[in-house]
């Protein structure tokens, strides 16, 4: 509950910058999850579970999905599982286009060079194997590891180990290059 009311006073910057403070979970809904002013359509429990595991926690990836699944199922029952199956693809285009690509864009060659060398792990990186991919020291690598924990796009998980802060940014770096 209290990430809910975090996000229901934070502003959209806020959310961009330091998303790892507003994640949800299941567990934050629990009552159905409903919108009065919709009609009070409600999500079915399952369909709820999996927008909410699909967003990764992230407050304005779980509203683009529900905003999606809303839209394919238009009969005014419950949002389906099948419903929110559907509307991942635009959610997670939409995000895209309205949160990550506009943070990366303005990224230096080489803080861009870091992310894709983190993304090559399925899970944090270890800071010397970033080093390692990039050919540089591990201090110039650290470089270019503070300005990225300085933006929130990643975070420091333990001693000389880092993840992506921003759900859907590792994806967004293991896709091929633009």
């Amino acid at each position: 509950r209290a990430a809910l009311k975090a996000a229901a006073r934070t502003d959209v910057a806020a959310i961009v910058e330091r998303p790892a403070a507003l994640a949800v979970s299941a567990a934050a809904f629990p009552h159905p999850f409903r919108s009065e002013r919709a009609g009070g359509r409600a999500f079915a429990p399952d369909a709820l579970s999996l927008a909410v595991t699909a967003s990764a926690g992230y407050p304005f990836m779980l509203q683009l999905v529900g905003w999606h699944a809303w839209e394919q199922q238009l009969d005014g029952q419950p949002i389906r599982r099948e419903s929110v199956v559907a509307a991942l693809p635009r959610a997670d285009h939409d995000l895209r286009r309205a949160v990550l690509m506009p943070i990366a864009r303005p990224l230096s060659a080489m803080d861009q060079k870091y992310l894709r060398a983190m993304a090559e792990d399925q899970g944090p990186s270890n800071t010397g194997d970033i080093a390692d991919r990039l050919g540089r020291s591990s201090q110039y690598a650290g470089v270019y590891r503070d300005r990225l924990i300085e933006l929130g796009l990643i975070q420091s998980t333990g001693h000389g180990v880092v993840d992506f802060a921003i759900p859907g940014l590792r994806a967004l770096y293991r896709s091929p290059v633009d």
